[in-house]
This record gives C-alpha cells, structure tokens and sequence, in this order.
C-alpha cells in the first residue's frame, strides 16, 4: 500500500521524511479518496434510486392509462349491448302487436307475421 500512494502521491510522501509520517500522510489521502469514493456512491445510489421511483411512476402512469381506456371500453360496450336490447326488445314488441292486430283483422297470424324467437315453437 505504501508503495503504491508513494507511486501516486510521491510529491506528497516526498515531504515526510519518516515511515511513520508517510504512514500518517498515507492514511489521510486514502481517508480522502474514501470520502470522495463515497460520495460519488452516495450521489449514484440516490439517483439510482430517483431513477426507479421515476421509472415507477411511469410504469403507474402507463398501467392507469391503460386500466382508465380498458373502463371506458367496457363501458361503451355495456351501453351498447343496452341500447340493442332495447331495440331488440321495441322490436319484439311492434312484431307482436303487428300480429294481434293483424289476427283481428283476418282472424289468423301468418308464421312470418312471428317474431322470431317464437318461430322455433314446433307447435306452430
């Protein structure tokens, strides 16, 4: 270890004249590359962790987007299917009406004059 903070901080361990204060010289420039090798891994673990909680929120952003767009579908579907039942079922009611009042008339319902689910009776 001396050997290598003598190869990179020569100028520095050059002054000290004892082992022992190019110990001391030593502990403290490796204590200041510590301290700086800490901060830096301090700041990249705090924007690491901005940076998921980014990316999370994103991901949220998405999913909720997506589940807001998936509600608004079904629901467009659930009112159709509604307003078809509706219709279907003013429909079915103007068929029959057509067929009562056509039986008055004539005394008889033509199968076509039917609505529709009730032709597969097999008794017609």
């Amino acid at each position: 270890m001396v050997e290598t903070l003598e190869a990179r901080y020569q100028e520095g361990l050059a002054s000290a004249e004892s082992l022992n204060e190019k110990a001391r010289l030593g502990i403290e420039l490796l204590d200041g590359m510590l301290s700086d090798f800490e901060g830096r891994a301090y700041k990249f673990r705090e924007d690491g962790f901005a940076g998921a909680a980014d990316a999370a929120g994103a991901i949220m952003s998405e999913g909720r987007r997506v589940v807001d767009e998936s509600m608004h579908r079904a629901r467009e579907v659930v009112d159709e299917g509604i307003e078809r039942a509706k219709r279907a079922a003013m429909s079915l009611e103007e068929k029959i009406e057509y067929a009562v009042g056509r039986a008055r008339e004539t005394g008889l319902i033509v199968y076509d004059d039917l609505p529709v689910p009730w032709r597969v009776n097999p008794h017609i």
